[in-house]
């Protein structure tokens, strides 16, 4: 999959609209969906604790209503730190290995573009949550909805875009660095870390959307 994520990224810079065939844009559709779905930011947000707890709970009602009572020993390990501690391991690891037919199902309905940043004074920030949300209508942003499109930057200068439905593969060239810097406010606005080729965008961006990011530490220079 990385392979092909790189051949598509050299295609772009070197101006060639590539044509994915039906396995590729399956691959890309995994490749998307999986990097949404395994950062930790996504994952704390969807996974709290308390969420966790309610549904042990709510397990063990269920169990207790149709077979029996917990012992006093069984109850007890049910609370128990290091007990815990694994419950929400598993429930994470199974989270992370359980592919949604539904969300797939998604993403291949939508139209697929690759953006490719032409400014050289301009990139893509990374941040700990990469896949971010674009448009949406009276806060609608599901995916596949309308104008809502779902930005995945997979280098400096790249970004995968899954938009509304429709079936083509399209590319785009942006020089814009104003457009560039909305993209990357959005980016950094849902993430808790955010790096970028330049010590001033990503100080510029922490002071704009979140005070409380980690402060750049290279020194650097860039106006994307």
């Amino acid at each position: 999959m990385a392979g092909l994520v790189k051949d598509i990224c050299d295609d772009a810079r070197k101006g060639k609209r590539r044509s994915l065939s039906a396995d590729e844009r399956s691959l890309v559709d995994l490749f998307s969906y999986m990097q949404w779905k395994r950062v930790p930011d996504r994952i704390n947000a969807t996974m709290h604790d308390d969420t966790l707890r309610a549904i042990v709970d709510d397990s063990i009602l269920e169990f207790e209503k149709t077979y029996r009572p917990l012992s006093d020993a069984e109850r007890a390990e049910s609370s128990d730190p290091a007990v815990w501690r694994r419950v929400r391991q598993n429930a994470r690891t199974n989270a992370l290995a359980n592919i949604s037919k539904t969300v797939m199902g998604e993403f291949a309905k939508c139209a697929f573009m690759i953006v490719r940043i032409t400014n050289p004074r301009c990139a893509f920030v990374i941040s700990s949550n990469p896949v971010f949300r674009l448009g949406g209508i009276d806060g609608d942003t599901r995916l596949g909805h309308q104008n809502v499109e779902l930005w995945l930057p997979v280098a400096s200068d790249i970004a995968f875009v899954h938009g509304p439905r429709n079936s083509r593969t399209s590319y785009a060239e942006v020089n814009d660095s104003l457009r560039i810097r909305k993209w990357n406010a959005v980016a950094a606005s849902g993430s808790k870390m955010i790096a970028s080729k330049a010590k001033a965008l990503t100080a510029s961006l922490i002071g704009s959307v979140a005070t409380d990011l980690p402060q750049p530490t290279k020194k650097q220079a860039s106006d994307g």
